[in-house]
């Protein structure tokens, strides 16, 4: 396989069969975009091909640790990191969602449409109750500070014969800053 292209990474990554390819740009775009709050340690939930994991690595990043609950997303990933050459700044394990530590930074690409997966493959994508991320972010002792918004770019976006055009032409990518809420930065927890 060729691979995808990710322009702001300037190569392409290797997706496996079954682990959520990056055909679309604009969620990397933002990750590779925004200012970094420290160039430490990060971690990359729910990793799949490590694109976000490269990207960090890319912009500084010293330790980047990716996580996915699926073995054939950690090894894709571990193949592009050594692929890319950087296997010796990211490192995909199997986890839930946080390896042990603290990061300086955390970033995800979390499940954003709506509705129930029917299979393994889909679950990188379908969000029941759209609620991954509001059930995550405050019980982690989190709180939104600023959210960045981007309009599709993909060819699709602005196909008006494609059927779901209108859909699509309405997407809408953001790139959520969190931190520490107030309350837990009080009480000393994380």
């Amino acid at each position: 396989m060729n691979g995808v292209d990710v322009p702001s990474l300037g190569v392409r990554i290797h997706p496996h069969y079954g682990t959520f390819m990056p055909t679309r740009h604009e969620y990397v775009d933002l990750v590779a975009s925004e200012p970094l709050p420290a160039h430490d340690l990060a971690f990359d939930i729910g990793t799949g091909t490590g694109v976000h994991s490269a990207v960090l690595a890319k912009r500084g990043i010293r330790r980047v640790i990716g996580t996915d609950l699926q073995r054939r997303a950690v090894d894709c990933a571990t193949e592009n990191f050594e692929l890319l050459g950087i296997a010796d700044v990211a490192e995909a394990r199997i986890c839930d969602m946080f390896p042990d530590g603290k990061a300086s930074l955390i970033v995800c690409n979390p499940p954003w449409l709506p509705g129930s997966a029917a299979t393994s493959f889909d679950a990188a994508i379908y969000d029941p109750g759209s609620q991954m991320l509001l059930d995550a972010i405050a019980p982690a002792g989190l709180e939104v500070i600023s959210r960045l918004d981007t309009t599709p770019a993909h060819c699709r976006a602005s196909d008006a014969t494609d059927v779901l055009h209108a859909a699509r032409s309405r997407e809408v990518t953001s790139l959520w800053r969190l931190r520490v809420a107030a309350t837990a930065a009080s009480s000393g927890a994380c």
